[in-house]
């Protein structure tokens, strides 16, 4: 019905959430990106996307943040394709968590090296926002990726969280 809508009459596509899949317990579920490429294969228009690694999803929560250094931000995330990409398109810190979604349980260093796509700091878990504030930064097990080491008491940066409240 979709379709031939914007096949009558085309318009906009607007969509929220660009993921293309996320993992489950059991596997990966279909997600929103996945169903707005179809409907642009089959009608040519093409969506816009707001989320990572798009950089209007970041441009909206600095907006809305006010005035901040951005060296002082650190994206957190579980995706290297999403989140730490769009960290980097954003020009902000990234910090890889290595023991949840889709690198639970895997090794870390191959499919980076692949991606190409390096972040600055690597954990295994997120640590609570009270637990980062009082601690006055990330904290994790030391771990070198680049030039950049996770635990490194110097990281003080403010969160802005895998999914940013806007």
């Amino acid at each position: 019905m979709l379709e031939s809508a914007l096949l009558k009459r085309p318009r906009p596509v607007l969509v929220g959430n660009p993921d293309i899949v996320a993992p489950r317990e059991n596997g990966f579920s279909s997600e929103p990106g996945l169903f707005a490429h179809r409907l642009a294969d089959r009608t040519g228009v093409v969506p816009e996307f707001f989320g990572k690694p798009f950089g209007n999803i970041f441009e909206l929560a600095f907006k809305r943040l006010g005035s901040v250094d951005k060296s002082r931000v650190l994206m957190v995330g579980d995706s290297l394709h999403t989140d730490i990409l769009g960290a980097r398109a954003a020009g902000i810190a990234s910090a890889l968590v290595s023991g949840y979604g889709f690198f639970a349980g895997h090794d870390i260093e191959d499919p980076i090296q692949k991606a190409g796509i390096v972040p600055d700091i690597v954990v295994t878990r997120p640590l609570g926002l009270s637990d980062a504030a009082r601690r006055g930064g990330c904290r994790a097990a030391p771990r070198r990726v680049g030039n950049y080491v996770a635990g490194d008491r110097r990281v003080r940066r403010k969160i802005l969280i895998n999914r940013p409240v806007l």
